[in-house]
């Protein structure tokens, strides 16, 4: 009997229409084969890449919550600020012009800001020079001849005394200068007073400025691991 050229052999091969004989290979030895591989391969490289990605969301969310939590505690440990305010009209001369009047009140915002004025004002409070003038506020309110002085202490008393101890001093001067010069005259418009609500701390803003910074430290430290992993791949 004559044998196709596609029939097995005795070793269980088969044959090409050229006579050639292959051993067997079938598809689902072959599947089952990659398919070993691939199971073998997820055991041993899963767990350690699980934990790899936690550490890293880990690493992650701390970079994120620690300065948040941090900015937010140490402000609220700070003491209770409070603000006196005071508003002086400005009063200038007959022939001053518009450009002129903004001169006018830039000036008066300056001088009451000057060292010399800060200094004396700071010795009789029993306040740092340095820090009253860092806590000392001069703006112009827009639309207006209306200069808006404020000042920061942690006493609401004190803070209102040394506010008016500043203005008085100030206004004293600004009369004489008013003579020689043509900057106007400055007016009390009314009394001082204390905000009813603190200006500080802010826990709530340094929170969000220390959650803006741990964003970026996150940000940061992912760029960095990209980028070694890129030179990683290349050597």
């Amino acid at each position: 009997m004559t044998r196709s050229p596609t029939s097995c052999g005795a070793a269980g091969g088969r044959r090409d229409p050229a006579g050639r004989a292959h051993p067997p290979h079938g598809p689902p030895a072959l599947a089952h084969h990659r398919g070993a591989a691939a199971v073998g391969a997820r055991t041993a490289g899963d767990p350690r890449r699980r934990r790899g990605t936690a550490l890293l969301a880990l690493v992650l969310l701390t970079l994120v919550a620690a300065p948040a939590a941090t900015a937010a505690a140490l402000a609220s440990r700070q003491p209770t600020e409070y603000a006196a305010v005071v508003e002086l009209i400005h009063q200038p001369e007959d022939n001053s012009t518009v450009e002129g009047v903004d001169r006018e009140m830039a000036t008066h915002s300056v001088l009451l800001q000057r060292r010399p004025l800060v200094q004396e004002v700071a010795a009789d409070a029993g306040r740092p020079a340095d820090e009253l003038s860092d806590d000392l506020s001069v703006e112009a309110v827009d639309g207006s001849s209306v200069l808006r002085v404020q000042l920061v202490d942690t006493d609401p008393e004190r803070a209102r005394e040394t506010l008016d101890d500043l203005v008085d001093r100030y206004l004293a001067s600004a009369d004489r200068l008013a003579v020689t010069s043509d900057i106007g005259r400055l007016r009390v418009l009314a009394p001082s007073d204390v905000l009813d609500e603190p200006v500080g701390p802010d826990p709530v803003r340094a929170g969000a400025a220390g959650l803006l910074l741990g964003i970026f430290l996150a940000g940061l430290l992912l760029a960095l691991l990209r980028l070694r992993r890129g030179r990683g791949r290349t050597t």
